[in-house]
């Protein structure tokens, strides 16, 4: 949110406050001419500042932050976990003296999420293949290391899914705010007719509405003196 989305936001929870404030006089009895397309604009007010303020949530949560750490969390563990299957792996080969075994546990020339995925499924299935599950754990290894890949490679996939679906919210959110901002803009120039017409002999009224209705202007850079030259 930049420093006008800002300013014109604190507008409409000003004009909020204003209309809850003189929403009594706007419900007397009998009803009077524009009673009702008040009660309904500031309803219309209560819920779009709802949803701008939700917006603004998105924006600032930081879900997309957070889910570019767990991605890079869950990408180290993955490629710690295929280190030690290619080191496990040399040891098998030299107890096997079988050189070639190498051949389906090379580590990755990259480091991205789906290379280390893809690398951690084929791993697991050399090792099923081959059935070295055995042979980890007497090398030290605790657990099923198969299983373990597999479950490693998915987390990695699931986390990048995470984190897309996190800057497409977080995109979606900063694209839709200057539209509600445009909504609230008319909805106060609807209530800019009712309260005027209104309170058209309320000097002080009209004055509180101005000051709720305005929009703080952004301060003006002024551009810097040119040196004076020297004598």
């Amino acid at each position: 949110m930049n420093d006008r989305q800002r300013n014109q936001t604190n507008r409409l929870i000003r004009v909020q406050g204003f209309c809850t404030e003189h929403a009594p006089q706007f419900a007397q009895t009998p009803t009077q001419p524009g009673d009702a397309m008040f009660a309904t604009v500031r309803a219309a007010l209560t819920t779009l500042i709802s949803q701008i303020t939700g917006t603004q949530g998105k924006q600032i949560a930081g879900t997309y932050s957070q889910a570019s750490v767990d991605q890079a969390a869950e990408r180290e563990e993955l490629l710690e976990l295929l280190r030690t299957v290619n080191r496990t792996a040399q040891a098998i080969a030299i107890s096997r003296q079988d050189t070639g075994l190498m051949e389906r546990f090379r580590m990755p020339s990259s480091n991205g999420d789906i290379v280390l995925a893809n690398t951690g499924d084929a791993f697991a299935a050399a090792i099923a293949e081959l059935g070295l599950v055995a042979e980890f754990n007497e090398l030290g290894y605790a657990g099923n290391v198969a299983a373990d890949l597999l479950a490693e490679a998915k987390a990695v996939r699931d986390a990048e899914q995470q984190q897309g679906g996190a800057l497409g919210s977080q995109v979606g959110a900063t694209a839709s705010l200057p539209l509600l901002l445009r909504q609230g803009s008319n909805l106060v120039k609807t209530l800019d007719a009712l309260i005027k017409n209104r309170f058209r002999n309320r000097a002080e009224i009209l004055g509180a509405w101005k000051t709720a209705s305005h929009v703080t202007a952004l301060p003006v850079a002024r551009e810097a003196p040119l040196p004076t030259p020297a004598a």
